[in-house]
């Protein structure tokens, strides 16, 4: 298998939204805000990246029915770059979307919807880790039924790129 995967963490910015082929497959979409903090000019600055990101197959109406708004995710999945038409100026543009292998829920839904046995991902902290000057432990890792390692929780909502073979 080759392509160039990511994995990454954040929040959705909106529901998902669920639409089906003409051949009834269905199609999970849904926008995942990716934040970090970056020093500019001495300054540390909050900062923003939205990943597009898609679901197909049998998943589509399991998590069509679980994820909302705000809801904390970790998505892994393939980079894919698409083509289209932007609607408001009518130019050939090109984005890049992810076709989501895996979606796991970082945090249960706050309506308490979903069953109790709702999976928390184990691959990176339940409150949004903060980059920056010294990261002060806020003693929450005790209510985790895993022990998240420093470095990993550090660089939990980083975009990180692979490329497998």
């Amino acid at each position: 298998m080759s392509g160039l995967y990511v994995h990454f963490s954040g929040n959705l910015g909106a529901d998902p939204e669920t639409r089906y082929t003409p051949d009834g497959k269905g199609i999970l979409s849904f926008r995942v805000a990716v934040n970090s903090r970056r020093q500019v000019e001495g300054e540390w600055v909050d900062h923003t990246d939205w990943v597009r990101c898609r679901v197909l197959g049998g998943r589509v109406e399991s998590l069509g029915n679980i994820l909302t708004k705000g809801m904390r995710v970790y998505v892994r999945g393939r980079l894919e770059t698409t083509a289209y038409i932007n609607k408001r100026t009518g130019d050939p543009e090109v984005g890049r979307d992810v076709l989501a292998d895996d979606v796991d829920f970082l945090q249960r839904r706050e309506d308490n919807a979903a069953p109790a046995s709702t999976p928390v991902a184990a691959a990176a902290p339940s409150a949004p880790a903060r980059r920056g000057p010294a990261r002060q432990d806020d003693g929450d890792d005790d209510e985790l039924p895993f022990r998240v390692p420093r470095a990993l929780s550090d660089r939990a909502d980083s975009v990180l790129l692979c490329g497998l073979p």
